[in-house]
């Protein structure tokens, strides 16, 4: 079952990481990235109510509204905004670098919160991973990367993670629920509504056109739903693996996915990677195999 869960994420959101590197990447289109977001917040919306229903847990669709569910949502938001708004700042490769240490505040957040007691070998895992991952992607960073702004974005977003990640698994196992699917379903109406305040707040006072615009072209109107459809089945799967594991384990998994999107995004663009980036490559499927198998 770990190499669904992991097949599923490495797919989808790996997709997900190329289609919204494609279209912020694209600086002269400006959209508002909380326009970006509410796509992937509807959709998911709609596919985890349906999970929900469809498996017939215990007071359903209102079972996920609790103060720990918000508290998720709340962490999860902050985190997803950082790091899209980074990438408006910075390049995507240098927002991936950074994040490659997620798995780094996921522990120690957890460990300081009581959540995780990780062994001597998890803790040798994580660091070797998130070795793995700067030297691989530290070839691709650009020496004149390190706009305070995006730094400091990267940084509140690493915090969120560990945040983010640690409560998830806090209140799954408190909740004693059969499945994670309310907490995806929280997340989303909890985005769904901030970014619906903020993008307001944006038309209203910095006069965005992005929903015109959207509506005026037909072809970003696809991209923009093809970037939530990617995004919400990532989190299908995401939250599979937390009804399952735990947040430790998804998080050797999306941290590991990180490796195959930036191969994936190297292969579409043609470009070619240097023997210390297949050395740091090998660490990390080292351990992603170690971690799986141990």
């Amino acid at each position: 079952m770990q190499w669904v869960c992991m097949a599923g994420i490495v797919i989808c959101h790996s997709q997900y990481a190329i289609l919204q590197e494609t279209l912020l990447a694209d600086k002269s289109l400006k959209l508002n990235v909380s326009v970006i977001l509410m796509f992937q917040n509807a959709i998911a919306i709609l596919v985890s109510g349906v999970i929900i229903l469809a498996s017939g847990q215990p007071g359903g669709l209102t079972e996920a509204f609790t103060v720990n569910d918000l508290i998720v949502s709340s962490f999860n938001f902050c985190s997803m905004n950082f790091s899209n708004r980074a990438m408006k700042v910075v390049s995507y490769p240098f927002v991936i670098l950074c994040k490659s240490a997620k798995i780094i505040p996921v522990i120690l957040v957890g460990t300081l919160r009581g959540v995780y007691t990780p062994t001597y070998k998890q803790f040798a895992i994580a660091f070797f991973i998130t070795v793995g991952l700067l030297i691989f992607n530290f070839g691709k960073m650009k020496s004149h990367e390190g706009e305070l702004t995006g730094i400091s974005l990267v940084i509140g977003s690493l915090l969120f993670d560990g945040m983010t990640q640690t409560q998830t698994d806090k209140q799954h196992k408190s909740s004693k629920r059969a499945t994670a699917y309310p907490t995806m379903f929280t997340n989303n109406i909890f985005g769904l509504v901030v970014s619906s305040l903020i993008y307001m707040y944006d038309v209203q006072t910095k006069g965005d056109d992005t929903h015109l615009r959207l509506i005026g072209d037909g072809s970003l109107l696809v991209r923009c739903v093809a970037i939530g459809v990617s995004g919400c089945f990532g989190q299908v799967f995401v939250f599979f693996t937390v009804s399952l594991f735990d947040c430790y384990f998804l998080t050797i998994i999306t941290t590991t996915r990180k490796f195959f999107t930036v191969v994936y995004s190297n292969y579409m663009f043609g470009h070619n990677f240097n023997n210390i980036q297949w050395f740091g490559a090998s660490i990390v499927m080292a351990c992603t195999i170690a971690e799986l198998f141990g």
